[in-house]
């Protein structure tokens, strides 16, 4: 990057600010820590939800407060947490300056934006259902008739296109920041981006025999991938500012 073009003889640093300057690699960095803390949040907040739902349904079977209240509320908090993650994704995903199209990585960035929207369509419709038509428990022993209520498999059917439409949005986010960690000068993060380009899909679906466990795992690994690729584009950005020595490859 010190360096100049063997083909026109300009300082090779003139093309890569064009490329990537300080202004947009700043930007993609908030970006991406904002993604990287508010999933960690979101996580931590998650734990905390289900220790109080756990608690308010412990209280309700002694009959205190109303659990199916409690279910969709704890959506609610979900649908606010994957709302501040789709605007930052939406930055994170936005095209940087003079990409290529052919290298755009466009399937993997509108993927990324089109599953958050219609996960959070789908936590929405989920919500609304809690709230129009509630679940209502049998009384007695119950047949199975009676447990697999339409209202049930409605709820079901609410579960199974939310895990789907996660483990399709992880899949994305791990191919684009595979994109990104072969855009940044210096590459940062790129074997660990590359190995979750397969890895990351992998673990999603198995989430399926896991109870979720699966997803979380593969969040980890975005994450880390994440903090990665921002301190590259700090090294990148100080380089670029005279702080640091040139990048490398």
């Amino acid at each position: 990057p010190d360096g100049e073009c063997p083909e026109c003889g300009l300082p090779v640093a003139r093309s890569v600010m064009q490329t990537l300057g300080a202004t947009p690699a700043n930007a993609l960095r908030r970006a991406l820590r904002i993604v990287f803390w508010g999933t960690i949040a979101m996580y931590v907040g998650g734990i905390i939800i289900v220790i109080v739902t756990f608690a308010l349904a412990i209280q309700m079977a002694s009959g205190g407060s109303s659990f199916t209240s409690v279910h969709w509320s704890a959506q609610a908090a979900g649908v606010g947490a994957y709302a501040f993650l789709a605007w930052a994704w939406w930055m994170v995903t936005a095209p940087l300056p003079a990409t290529p199209r052919e290298s755009d990585a466009r399937r993997s960035r509108l993927g990324v934006r089109i599953s958050l929207a219609l996960l959070i369509t789908i936590m929405l419709g989920s919500i609304a259902k809690q709230v129009l038509a509630p679940y209502v428990p049998p009384v007695g022993n119950p047949g199975a008739n009676q447990i697999f209520t339409p209202s049930v498999l409605i709820d079901l059917g609410f579960s199974v296109a939310q895990w789907i439409t996660e483990m399709v949005m992880l899949g994305f986010q791990a191919s684009y920041l595979r994109f990104l960690a072969r855009r940044i000068p210096g590459q940062p993060g790129l074997g660990l981006a590359n190995t979750n380009a397969w890895l990351v899909p992998v673990i999603a679906v198995l989430s399926v025999i896991s109870c979720g466990l699966g997803q979380l795992v593969a969040s980890v690994l975005l994450i880390i991938s994440i903090g990665m690729i921002a301190a590259g584009i700090k090294r990148y950005v100080d380089w670029l500012e005279g702080n640091a020595a040139p990048q490398t490859a």
